[in-house]
């Protein structure tokens, strides 16, 4: 990827996902969430599928997350106390996710990256804890001094090469970000837990979308791909107006409640697992 675009395309993720959270309610980001996530995975599937990435092995790994995700889906329906926890993991799940990936879409070469999706982590488990358990301080200060100590050690194997300083300030600055404003916002702040979850999330889909048009630019495919995106989008948009004219009934609530979505971003998640990135070069 161009440095040029990526600069541009990162900071177009961020003041698009931004602007979108400041001026809507929770309530609509959370539902913009579902639908954009409902084509996000859906166009990974296909493009997974089109690379030739799924064989019987990873068939058998979406069927049984698809079988236990969704009997437990079904257990927590009926036992709503439980719902808090799946939304917990479901998000520090996809920090560990949306992190990885950033550093992917980087095209750097770091070491021990798991150092510094464990700072955000932790930063980001604080903030998640305290607004959906509401845990005591004990707890949120343990999350801050792990982040920390994940933080140094992240960041001295991130400079410990100098191919390219431009490239790993850019890193520094996501991992800062990713970092300090959790850790912030856990304190002194009181932002509605969607609108935080949201901006990751959507700065996450807006990424990819751009990260592929950059793949995709000057080529034959380009135009495909515009397609493919639009009435993917339209498709599951359309389903899911159908859907909110009866929204507790029909197999549609399995995609679009929001019980039902997390289980549907473990399985994307899981299934996008890079043993690389949890490597250690020590």
């Amino acid at each position: 990827m161009s440095t040029t675009f990526d600069r541009i395309s990162f900071l177009v993720s961020a003041l698009a996902a931004f602007l979108y959270v400041y001026l809507l309610p929770g309530d609509v980001v959370l539902r913009s969430v579902i639908v954009f996530g409902q084509a996000h995975f859906l166009i990974s599937y296909i493009y997974r599928n089109k690379s030739g990435k799924i064989d019987k092995t990873y068939l058998l790994k979406f069927l049984l997350l698809c079988v236990f995700l969704g009997f437990t889906c079904a257990y927590i329906y009926f036992h709503l106390a439980w719902f808090p926890v799946i939304i917990f993991v479901t998000l520090m799940t996809f920090v560990l996710h949306y992190f990885f990936d950033e550093l992917k879409i980087s095209n750097l070469d770091i070491d021990n990256k798991l150092f510094g999706a464990l700072a955000a982590f932790f930063a980001f488990a604080s903030i998640f804890l305290r607004m959906i358990f509401h845990v005591g301080p004990t707890v949120l200060y343990l999350c801050c001094v792990l982040s920390a100590f994940f933080s140094v050690l992240f960041t001295y194997f991130l400079f410990s090469k100098t191919e390219n300083r431009f490239g790993q300030l850019k890193v520094f600055l996501f991992f800062l970000l990713n970092v300090s404003v959790p850790i912030y916002l856990t304190f002194n702040g009181g932002v509605d837990i969607l609108k935080i979850s949201g901006f990751i999330i959507l700065f996450h889909y807006i990424r990819w979308y751009l990260r592929y048009f950059e793949r995709f630019r000057g080529t034959a495919e380009l135009d495909l791909y515009f397609d493919f995106i639009i009435w993917s989008h339209i498709f599951v948009i359309l389903a899911f107006f159908e859907y909110v004219l009866s929204p507790n009934v029909g197999i549609l609530y399995g995609f679009y409640s929001p019980l039902y979505f997390y289980a549907w971003t473990l399985i994307h998640i899981i299934l996008s697992i890079r043993k690389e990135d949890y490597k250690l070069a020590l």
